[in-house]
Protein backbone atom coordinates (compact mmCIF):
# COMPACT_ATOMS: atom_id res chain seq x y z
CA UNK A 1 0.00 0.00 0.00
CA UNK A 2 1.06 3.60 -0.52
CA UNK A 3 0.40 7.05 0.86
CA UNK A 4 0.40 9.82 -1.73
CA UNK A 5 0.52 13.23 -0.01
CA UNK A 6 -0.74 15.10 -3.08
CA UNK A 7 -1.09 18.38 -1.21
CA UNK A 8 -0.15 18.95 2.41
CA UNK A 9 0.16 22.49 3.71
CA UNK A 10 -1.83 25.34 5.17
CA UNK A 11 -2.88 26.21 1.61
CA UNK A 12 -4.52 22.92 0.75
CA UNK A 13 -4.66 19.27 1.75
CA UNK A 14 -5.47 16.08 -0.12
CA UNK A 15 -4.00 12.62 0.44
CA UNK A 16 -4.57 9.37 -1.44
CA UNK A 17 -4.13 6.06 0.38
CA UNK A 18 -4.08 2.88 -1.68
CA UNK A 19 -2.68 1.80 -5.04
CA UNK A 20 -3.61 1.98 -8.70
CA UNK A 21 -6.38 -0.58 -8.21
CA UNK A 22 -8.27 1.07 -5.36
CA UNK A 23 -7.92 3.53 -2.55
CA UNK A 24 -9.46 6.45 -0.72
CA UNK A 25 -8.96 10.19 -0.69
CA UNK A 26 -8.68 12.14 2.52
CA UNK A 27 -9.78 15.77 2.11
CA UNK A 28 -10.22 17.82 -1.03
CA UNK A 29 -8.61 21.15 -0.16
CA UNK A 30 -7.52 22.19 -3.65
CA UNK A 31 -9.47 22.52 -6.88
CA UNK A 32 -11.12 19.43 -8.35
CA UNK A 33 -8.97 19.86 -11.45
CA UNK A 34 -5.78 19.67 -9.38
CA UNK A 35 -6.98 16.57 -7.52
CA UNK A 36 -7.86 14.84 -10.79
CA UNK A 37 -4.53 15.83 -12.30
CA UNK A 38 -2.68 14.49 -9.26
CA UNK A 39 -4.49 11.15 -9.56
CA UNK A 40 -3.89 10.93 -13.30
CA UNK A 41 -0.19 11.75 -13.02
CA UNK A 42 0.21 8.76 -10.65
CA UNK A 43 -1.74 6.43 -12.93
CA UNK A 44 -4.77 6.27 -10.62
CA UNK A 45 -8.17 6.23 -12.32
CA UNK A 46 -11.13 7.98 -10.71
CA UNK A 47 -12.87 4.61 -10.60
CA UNK A 48 -10.21 3.45 -8.16
CA UNK A 49 -11.33 5.99 -5.55
CA UNK A 50 -13.84 4.24 -3.30
CA UNK A 51 -14.56 7.16 -0.99
CA UNK A 52 -13.63 10.71 -0.02
CA UNK A 53 -13.14 11.16 3.72
CA UNK A 54 -13.32 14.71 5.08
CA UNK A 55 -11.56 15.60 8.33
CA UNK A 56 -13.30 18.95 8.91
CA UNK A 57 -14.90 21.89 7.14
CA UNK A 58 -12.03 24.39 6.89
CA UNK A 59 -11.35 25.70 3.39
CA UNK A 60 -7.91 24.15 3.04
CA UNK A 61 -9.60 20.74 3.35
CA UNK A 62 -12.79 21.20 1.28
CA UNK A 63 -12.01 23.84 -1.37
CA UNK A 64 -12.61 21.51 -4.32
CA UNK A 65 -15.32 19.39 -2.71
CA UNK A 66 -18.39 20.70 -4.54
CA UNK A 67 -16.99 20.46 -8.05
CA UNK A 68 -15.22 17.17 -7.34
CA UNK A 69 -18.31 15.41 -5.98
CA UNK A 70 -20.52 16.85 -8.72
CA UNK A 71 -18.24 15.64 -11.49
CA UNK A 72 -17.33 12.24 -10.04
CA UNK A 73 -20.18 11.08 -7.80
CA UNK A 74 -17.64 9.62 -5.38
CA UNK A 75 -19.30 9.19 -1.95
CA UNK A 76 -18.26 11.43 0.92
CA UNK A 77 -17.69 10.30 4.50
CA UNK A 78 -17.32 12.47 7.59
CA UNK A 79 -18.71 13.00 11.06
CA UNK A 80 -22.36 13.99 11.17
CA UNK A 81 -22.00 17.60 12.25
CA UNK A 82 -19.38 18.19 9.55
CA UNK A 83 -21.66 16.71 6.88
CA UNK A 84 -24.46 18.98 8.07
CA UNK A 85 -22.23 22.03 7.60
CA UNK A 86 -21.21 20.88 4.14
CA UNK A 87 -24.81 20.16 3.14
CA UNK A 88 -26.00 23.54 4.42
CA UNK A 89 -23.28 25.22 2.36
CA UNK A 90 -24.31 23.30 -0.75
CA UNK A 91 -20.94 21.61 -1.08
CA UNK A 92 -22.06 17.99 -1.33
CA UNK A 93 -23.19 16.75 -4.74
CA UNK A 94 -22.90 13.01 -4.15
CA UNK A 95 -24.01 10.48 -1.54
CA UNK A 96 -22.75 11.17 1.98
CA UNK A 97 -22.26 8.84 4.91
CA UNK A 98 -21.85 9.73 8.56
CA UNK A 99 -18.98 8.17 10.50
CA UNK A 100 -18.59 7.97 14.25
CA UNK A 101 -15.26 7.95 16.10
CA UNK A 102 -14.12 4.43 16.83
CA UNK A 103 -16.64 2.79 14.49
CA UNK A 104 -15.00 1.39 11.33
CA UNK A 105 -16.64 1.79 7.91
CA UNK A 106 -15.84 -0.08 4.71
CA UNK A 107 -14.75 1.65 1.51
CA UNK A 108 -13.74 -0.97 -1.03
CA UNK A 109 -11.35 -3.30 0.76
CA UNK A 110 -10.36 -0.58 3.22
CA UNK A 111 -11.57 -0.36 6.79
CA UNK A 112 -11.55 3.32 7.80
CA UNK A 113 -11.97 4.53 11.37
CA UNK A 114 -12.50 8.15 12.37
CA UNK A 115 -10.58 9.38 15.40
CA UNK A 116 -11.80 12.40 17.35
CA UNK A 117 -9.36 15.31 17.41
CA UNK A 118 -9.29 18.75 19.04
CA UNK A 119 -9.29 21.52 16.45
CA UNK A 120 -11.32 24.69 16.03
CA UNK A 121 -13.90 23.09 13.75
CA UNK A 122 -17.39 21.75 14.41
CA UNK A 123 -16.53 18.05 14.63
CA UNK A 124 -12.95 17.33 13.51
CA UNK A 125 -11.31 13.96 13.15
CA UNK A 126 -8.37 12.13 11.65
CA UNK A 127 -8.43 8.66 10.12
CA UNK A 128 -6.89 5.24 10.59
CA UNK A 129 -6.97 2.98 7.53
CA UNK A 130 -6.68 -0.81 7.83
CA UNK A 131 -6.49 -3.59 5.27
CA UNK A 132 -6.08 -7.30 5.91
CA UNK A 133 -2.31 -6.83 5.66
CA UNK A 134 -1.25 -3.34 6.79
CA UNK A 135 -2.50 -0.19 8.46
CA UNK A 136 -1.72 3.51 8.29
CA UNK A 137 -3.07 6.84 9.48
CA UNK A 138 -3.48 10.42 8.31
CA UNK A 139 -3.58 12.71 11.32
CA UNK A 140 -3.31 16.49 10.98
CA UNK A 141 -5.10 19.58 12.31
CA UNK A 142 -5.05 18.92 16.03
CA UNK A 143 -3.79 21.14 18.79
CA UNK A 144 -3.02 18.33 21.18
CA UNK A 145 -2.38 14.59 21.02
CA UNK A 146 -4.90 12.87 23.26
CA UNK A 147 -4.80 9.33 24.61
CA UNK A 148 -7.61 8.48 22.18
CA UNK A 149 -5.43 9.56 19.27
CA UNK A 150 -2.45 7.59 20.56
CA UNK A 151 -4.54 4.48 21.12
CA UNK A 152 -6.15 4.71 17.68
CA UNK A 153 -2.83 5.19 15.87
CA UNK A 154 -0.92 2.58 17.84
CA UNK A 155 0.41 -0.19 15.62
CA UNK A 156 0.12 1.54 12.24
CA UNK A 157 3.01 0.90 9.86
CA UNK A 158 2.91 4.36 8.32
CA UNK A 159 1.50 7.72 9.28
CA UNK A 160 1.21 11.22 7.88
CA UNK A 161 1.30 13.43 10.96
CA UNK A 162 1.16 17.16 11.47
CA UNK A 163 4.27 19.28 12.00
CA UNK A 164 2.60 22.60 11.33
CA UNK A 165 4.81 25.28 12.83
CA UNK A 166 8.05 26.17 14.52
CA UNK A 167 7.40 28.16 17.68
CA UNK A 168 10.19 30.62 17.01
CA UNK A 169 9.06 31.30 13.45
CA UNK A 170 5.46 31.70 14.59
CA UNK A 171 6.45 34.12 17.35
CA UNK A 172 8.56 36.25 15.01
CA UNK A 173 6.21 35.99 12.06
CA UNK A 174 3.74 38.48 10.56
CA UNK A 175 0.51 36.92 11.84
CA UNK A 176 -1.66 38.99 14.22
CA UNK A 177 -1.52 37.99 17.89
CA UNK A 178 -5.00 36.46 17.87
CA UNK A 179 -4.12 34.14 14.99
CA UNK A 180 -0.83 33.14 16.61
CA UNK A 181 -2.69 32.25 19.80
CA UNK A 182 -5.25 30.23 17.85
CA UNK A 183 -2.57 28.23 16.04
CA UNK A 184 -0.72 27.45 19.28
CA UNK A 185 -3.86 26.62 21.27
CA UNK A 186 -5.23 23.31 22.54
CA UNK A 187 -7.48 23.11 19.48
CA UNK A 188 -5.06 24.65 16.98
CA UNK A 189 -2.13 22.84 15.35
CA UNK A 190 0.87 20.75 16.38
CA UNK A 191 4.25 22.44 16.77
CA UNK A 192 7.39 20.63 15.60
CA UNK A 193 8.33 19.46 19.10
CA UNK A 194 4.82 18.07 19.68
CA UNK A 195 5.04 16.23 16.37
CA UNK A 196 8.41 14.82 17.42
CA UNK A 197 6.92 13.46 20.65
CA UNK A 198 4.12 11.81 18.69
CA UNK A 199 6.62 10.37 16.22
CA UNK A 200 8.61 8.69 18.99
CA UNK A 201 5.48 7.11 20.43
CA UNK A 202 4.33 5.85 17.03
CA UNK A 203 7.71 4.34 16.19
CA UNK A 204 7.79 2.64 19.59
CA UNK A 205 4.40 1.17 18.72
CA UNK A 206 5.64 -0.19 15.38
CA UNK A 207 5.53 2.61 12.79
CA UNK A 208 8.17 2.31 10.05
CA UNK A 209 7.28 5.24 7.79
CA UNK A 210 6.57 8.79 8.95
CA UNK A 211 5.53 11.72 6.78
CA UNK A 212 5.51 15.20 8.28
CA UNK A 213 2.55 17.06 6.81
CA UNK A 214 0.54 20.27 6.89
CA UNK A 215 3.69 22.39 7.19
CA UNK A 216 2.94 26.10 7.28
CA UNK A 217 4.66 28.03 4.50
CA UNK A 218 4.96 31.06 6.79
CA UNK A 219 5.71 29.50 10.16
CA UNK A 220 7.83 26.45 9.42
CA UNK A 221 10.66 25.05 7.35
CA UNK A 222 10.99 21.40 6.24
CA UNK A 223 14.59 21.31 7.50
CA UNK A 224 13.51 22.45 10.97
CA UNK A 225 10.59 20.02 11.06
CA UNK A 226 12.66 17.01 10.02
CA UNK A 227 15.53 17.94 12.35
CA UNK A 228 13.22 18.17 15.38
CA UNK A 229 11.65 14.78 14.78
CA UNK A 230 14.88 13.08 13.76
CA UNK A 231 16.65 14.36 16.89
CA UNK A 232 13.84 13.10 19.12
CA UNK A 233 13.94 9.68 17.47
CA UNK A 234 17.71 9.41 17.81
CA UNK A 235 17.51 10.39 21.49
CA UNK A 236 14.95 7.63 21.93
CA UNK A 237 17.37 5.14 20.39
CA UNK A 238 15.95 4.92 16.88
CA UNK A 239 18.62 5.25 14.19
CA UNK A 240 17.62 5.98 10.60
CA UNK A 241 17.92 2.88 8.38
CA UNK A 242 16.28 1.31 5.35
CA UNK A 243 13.16 0.47 7.34
CA UNK A 244 12.58 4.02 8.46
CA UNK A 245 11.84 7.05 6.32
CA UNK A 246 11.15 10.57 7.52
CA UNK A 247 10.16 13.10 4.89
CA UNK A 248 8.44 16.48 4.99
CA UNK A 249 5.59 16.50 2.48
CA UNK A 250 5.56 19.60 0.34
CA UNK A 251 2.68 20.62 -1.97
CA UNK A 252 4.81 20.51 -5.12
CA UNK A 253 6.26 17.09 -4.45
CA UNK A 254 5.17 14.00 -6.37
CA UNK A 255 6.63 11.33 -4.11
CA UNK A 256 4.70 8.46 -2.64
CA UNK A 257 5.50 6.36 0.40
CA UNK A 258 5.23 2.58 0.27
CA UNK A 259 4.80 0.41 3.32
Amino acid sequence: MRIYPFFSSSSGNCTYVGNSDEGILIDCGVSAARVKAALESRGIALQAVKGLFITHEHTDHIKGLKVFTKSTGIPVYSRGATLDRLLDAGLLCSASHSVEPGVPVKAGSFCVTAVKTFHDAVSPCCYRIDTDKVSCAVCTDLGTVTEDVLDALSGVKAALIESNYDMGMLSRGPYPRELKERIASYDGHLENSQCAELAVKLVKAGAERLILGHLSQHNNDPVLAERETETALMRAGFERDVHYMLMAALPQESRYFSF
